[in-house]
């Protein structure tokens, strides 16, 4: 199935996540995410970060190196991803993402990090392609926050980002 169709038919399963989607979904992930991570580790050349502590969204995990121009531990500051993973409630997705804007970085890894998604289970998603807008079908249907401006939103915003 042509990858834009695929998310068409994704988009009518549910908002934040398709009905299906349960615990046993969630943990089988996670495991598979802990199995990646040092791969993606070895392949970047730095450590990632994994936060699972994902709310009021169509994602339930992020695996990130952070940029530490704009956060110290201990210190603070903002958490910014050089390179990230997220992995989208809906049908196993994973795209990467730079945070930062370091398309070079990104380009450099994209399609390892893709090989690495794919060989752990997932179904890896360029973001290029999730870039396009997002036509609003599961927002007409008034599933989404009335204060959103929706108009904007792309494919990213519907099944990887905090809706």
């Amino acid at each position: 199935m042509e990858l834009a169709a695929k998310l068409r038919e994704l988009d009518s399963l549910g908002w934040e996540s398709p009905s299906g989607f349960d615990n046993d979904d969630y943990q089988s992930a996670l495991r598979r995410i802990d199995k990646l991570k040092p791969e993606m580790e070895r392949v970047i050349r730095h450590r990632m970060t994994l936060d699972t502590s994902i709310q009021d969204a169509s994602h339930f995990a992020e695996l990130a190196w952070f940029d530490g121009r704009y956060y110290r531990p201990r210190v603070g500051g903002a958490l910014i991803a050089n390179i990230a993973v997220r992995f989208s409630n809906f049908d196993f997705m994973a795209t990467v993402y730079s945070g930062n804007g370091d398309e070079k970085a990104l380009m450099k890894f994209e399609t390892q990090i893709g090989v690495l998604l794919t060989k752990h289970g997932f179904h890896y998603v360029p973001h290029k392609v999730l870039l396009e807008p997002y036509p609003g079908n599961e927002l007409r249907r008034g599933r989404a926050w009335k204060d959103r401006n929706w108009q904007d939103w792309t494919w990213f915003t519907r099944f990887f980002d905090h809706i």
